[in-house]
């Protein structure tokens, strides 16, 4: 789970120097309540969830193998059939977002209950990560201590890397601590 949480950090910190305004408006919700409430300001729960849907580190999804028959109105897929649900797909589906790929965290205030369904970066159901909850609980520690201290800008967006795991390769980032005057 170490690499999917590293992964996961460096999409948000990329996406926050990409869009200093929405890093700007994260850290005031943060220096606006004591540090020790600072895990549980929705402005960046919002940042983490759409973070996570536009860059799902299991960008392939999961496969399983059917215990039993699974029919719709269209189709019939056989018990023992091996299906995969793309998890990238499935969060850039414009079906289900609106502007699909652009960072948006203000899209969590309200969604759709089609939009809550089709976010799954952790699978869903009885099978889904197990480490989930830490996973998010060092996520949220992390984004708040630095995002609090430092000024995130790009000096390299890097390009996406696929393999087990999706990752911003070869991004470089600038942090300069934030003087307390200048929010």
């Amino acid at each position: 789970g170490y690499d999917s949480t590293a992964c996961t950090l460096g999409w948000i910190f990329l996406e926050l120097a990409k869009h200093p305004h929405e890093q700007m408006h994260l850290r005031r919700a943060l220096l606006n309540v004591p540090a020790a409430d600072r895990l549980k300001v929705p402005e960046l729960q919002l940042v983490v969830k759409e973070c996570l849907r536009l860059h799902p580190v299991t960008a392939t999804g999961t496969r399983r193998m059917l215990s039993k028959d699974v029919v719709t109105d269209k189709y019939c897929i056989p018990k023992g059939a091996v299906v995969t649900c793309a998890t990238l797909a499935l969060h850039r589906n414009a079906d289900y977002f609106e502007y699909p790929d652009q960072f948006k965290p203000s899209r969590w205030i309200n969604p759709s209950e089609e939009a809550s369904l089709a976010f799954i970066p952790f699978s869903a159901g009885p099978r889904s990560c197990a480490g989930q909850s830490l996973a998010y609980t060092e996520i949220y520690c992390v984004v708040a201590t630095l995002i609090a201290d430092y000024d995130f800008s790009v000096l390299n967006e890097g390009i996406v890397e696929y393999g087990v795991t999706m990752k911003p390769a070869g991004a470089k980032l600038i942090a300069k601590k934030v003087k307390p005057d200048s929010i």
